[in-house]
Formats: C-alpha cells, sequence, structure tokens
C-alpha cells in the first residue's frame, strides 16, 4: 500500500541515509525530535565525507473514529439508512480532521528541521492510520527502507507496558534497521 505523504514529495538521487522520525507532538516526541537535531546528520567542516540525509517524518493517528451515541427520544422519527450515513458521514468527517491535524504537525516539524538544516534538507512527511500504531510504522520504516528510526518514550511502567504495550519495544524487536529510543528524564 503506498504511503499517504502529508505534502508534494519527489524522493532526492542523492540520498545515502534515510533517517526515520516517529512524532506525534508529545514532549517526548519532540525531545527525541530536538535529539535528532543536535546529533544526527551534522557534518564537522573538517571532515571530507557528506552524508546525503533524508529525513522521514512520520505521525500515526488512530483510525477508529467515535461517534457520539444517544438514544432518541420517543418523538423523534428515527430512519435506520440516515442514521448509516449519518455515521459514516461523522466518520469520514473525523478521519478527514485527523489527518488535517497530522498534516499540520508535521509541516511545523519540518519547518523546524529546515530551519535547523536549511531549506535544501531532503524532508518526507507520511501520515499513517490504522489499527495499530506499532505496525503501521515498522510497515512503514520498511516501506521508506529506513536506515535508522528514532522515536521518543513515555516511559511507561512495567504494569502498563503489560497492559498497553510500547510503541518503542515493539519497534526495537520488528524492525531491521537500528532504532534510537530517546528517553526523556525531566
Amino acid at each position: 500500500m503506498p504511503l499517504d505523504d502529508a505534502f508534494p514529495y519527489t524522493k532526492p538521487s542523492t540520498i545515502t541515509r534515510v533517517i526515520a522520525i516517529a512524532v506525534d507532538g508529545s514532549k517526548s516526541s519532540d525531545f527525541a525530535f530536538e535529539w535528532v537535531l543536535r546529533n544526527i546528520g551534522i557534518t564537522h567542516p573538517s571532515m571530507k565525507t557528506v552524508h546525503a540525509d533524508e529525513f522521514v517524518l512520520i505521525n500515526y493517528h488512530s483510525s477508529s473514529a467515535v461517534f457520539p451515541t444517544g438514544a432518541a427520544s420517543a418523538d423523534d422519527v428515527v430512519f435506520p439508512e440516515a442514521l448509516l450515513y449519518s455515521r459514516r458521514e461523522h466518520l469520514r468527517w473525523q478521519e478527514q480532521q485527523q489527518r488535517e491535524a497530522s498534516v499540520a504537525l508535521l509541516k511545523g516539524y519540518a519547518e523546524r528541521l529546515k530551519k535547523a538544516r536549511g531549506s535544501d534538507v531532503a524532508v518526507r512527511a507520511v501520515v499513517l492510520s490504522g489499527d495499530d500504531a506499532r505496525d503501521e510504522i515498522v510497515n512503514a520504516a520498511k516501506a521508506i527502507a529506513a536506515d535508522m528510526l528514532v522515536c521518543g518514550t513515555r516511559g511507561l511502567g512495567t504494569v502498563q507496558k503489560l497492559f498497553l504495550g510500547s510503541v518503542s519495544d515493539h519497534l526495537v524487536h520488528h524492525l531491521e534497521c537500528p532504532v534510537i529510543v530517546v528517553r526523556n528524564n525531566e
């Protein structure tokens, strides 16, 4: 399945590394993004080799939208077909709202990246949706042939990880490329 690019994208011809960064706007995600800016793709002036890095920003949003429910009163006339249409339309609208929020978030990160690295930096932004963030991010990283993936961590406790699962833990165990999990100790 092709990836959903947040804005027009053409793959540069001189890329040597693809660096994927999973972002969601949280403090831990921002911390990981800032870590990338400080540590990845920096070339010292005395170095002869220059990496042509492509940064791929990835944002996931859940595809399971919620439809507000409420009991109809005895005075309401309910037509099942209208209700089904209404729910489908609401779910489409909600999915569109989530995608627009993802695009806005990714554009903000792309602007920060271009400000830090220069306007000619290769940036791609991918919007993901589906039932499981972990699998969607793994599939996207494989599809873009990521050389590394950087993500933050929410710092869940052992019990929370057991019930909720850890996205970063799943990425570490299911991706073939190096996964850098940046922990914010603040």
